[in-house]
């Protein structure tokens, strides 16, 4: 209930390519707590994600696991957005680019988009754990 109800706030507020980073970033990590049914709310901030062309959610790695959404954001990376999903990741938009100096910081994402989807448990259990643990840790607040 507790989820829905965020959810239903954060949607809200509109997805769109004007909505904020953090906005973004907390629908996608409660759209995973009911998949396949908010699904369809992820696909529509994927797109906001995609109009953007840039996103940046540092904590991504430690509250998603739901392979079809990191699969979704391996696409959107290989379409040429600048993600921003490790912690301590400088933003690759803003690097000098010579001669693909910046190849390191694409596959750095690329890695670590294989190494969740090899190593993390995307059982419900786990599911559920990491999103109490995201509610914990961000103390989401309603403004």
């Amino acid at each position: 209930l507790l989820t829905r109800m965020l959810v239903c706030y954060y949607e809200g507020r509109g997805v769109s390519a004007e909505s904020s980073d953090a906005v973004l970033g907390n629908l996608v990590v409660l759209c995973q707590c009911s998949w396949p049914e908010y699904a369809p709310l992820f696909s529509r901030v994927a797109e906001a994600i995609y109009a953007k062309k840039a996103f940046s959610y540092p904590q991504f790695f430690d509250y998603v696991v739901n392979v079809d959404i990191l699969e979704e954001m391996s696409f959107l990376h290989n379409c040429g957005c600048s993600l921003v999903l490790l912690a301590g990741n400088s933003n690759p938009a803003k690097r000098t680019v010579t001669r693909g100096v910046n190849k390191g910081a694409k596959e750095e994402i690329r890695l670590a988009i294989e190494r969740q989807v090899v190593h993390v448990d995307s059982s419900s259990q786990a599911v559920t754990a990491r999103l109490v643990r995201f509610l914990k840790e961000t103390k989401l607040m309603v403004k």
